[in-house]
Order: C-alpha cells, then sequence, then structure tokens
C-alpha cells in the first residue's frame, strides 16, 4: 500500500517491499508496521508455530530478512524443513544485522501434543523466546 508521509518507517516497508519484489522474497504485508520502529526484530527470538503454512511461512521470512532468529514447527518433518531450507536461503541485506550476527534459523515437527517438547527445543536453539506467534489452522 502506498506511504501518505515520509517517515523512516514508511521508507523502510517500501524499501523492503521492493527487495522482496525483486528477490522473491516475503515483505511484510502491506497492513503490518514496525511495532517499535525499525531495527525491532533484529535478534529477537521468535517461534514460529504452523511455519510451513501460508502466513507462517510468509511471516517467518519477514521476520528473518529484518535479522530475526526464528524456530519454525510445521505439521510434518518434511514440510517443517523444506520451510527451513526456504527462509535460510533467503539473503539479509548488509548492514541488517549488528558485524558478526547471523540469523539462525531452526525448525522442528509438532502440534498441541507435543508442545512443550517443541517449545524446549526452540529455547535450546535459539535461547529465551521474545515472541511466540500460532498460524497453525
Amino acid at each position: 500500500g502506498p506511504c501518505f508521509r515520509l517517515s523512516t518507517t514508511c521508507l523502510l516497508l517500501s524499501a523492503l517491499r521492493l527487495v522482496g519484489a525483486q528477490s522473491g522474497a516475503s515483505a511484510l504485508p502491506d497492513h503490518w508496521t514496525e511495532p517499535q520502529g525499525p531495527g525491532f526484530y533484529v535478534e529477537k527470538n521468535i517461534l514460529v508455530w504452523g511455519g510451513d503454512t501460508g502466513s507462517g511461512l510468509q511471516a517467518a521470512k519477514a521476520w528473518h530478512l529484518r535479522c530475526a532468529h526464528v524456530f519454525l514447527v510445521g505439521q510434518t518433518e518434511a514440510a517443517a524443513r523444506a520451510a527451513h531450507d526456504e527462509v535460510a536461503a533467503l539473503p539479509i541485506l548488509a548492514g541488517t544485522c549488528p558485524p558478526g550476527v547471523v540469523a539462525k534459523v531452526a525448525w522442528a515437527s509438532g502440534n498441541e501434543a507435543n508442545s512443550t517438547e517443541v517449545a524446549g527445543k526452540a529455547a535450546i536453539e535459539l535461547g529465551a523466546i521474545d515472541m511466540s506467534w500460532n498460524f497453525l489452522p
């Protein structure tokens, strides 16, 4: 969507949409904004339930491109691994991550039945979880 005022956030989101369109990567959907301004997601540990679904995968890509560490949870091992490979292959623009920081992408298969086990694995892989999003149907 168009930006109606000149702001850092507006310019950043416009640039990310352009980069996403050029690279085939997912930029934030038009209705999303950066909650605390540019850089909010840098080094955040985000647990993404349903990271193999359309919306979950799109969100995981957007967060990864902002230097967040994402832990994808898919319904099956094959789906979770495929989502991981797709997100991990996205190139993050130079200068997005602080010097020496590489955005992590990890995965597990799971659902409500093994949620405690999966959350524990996410904490081991990434450290303390800052945010958890549920995109499960």
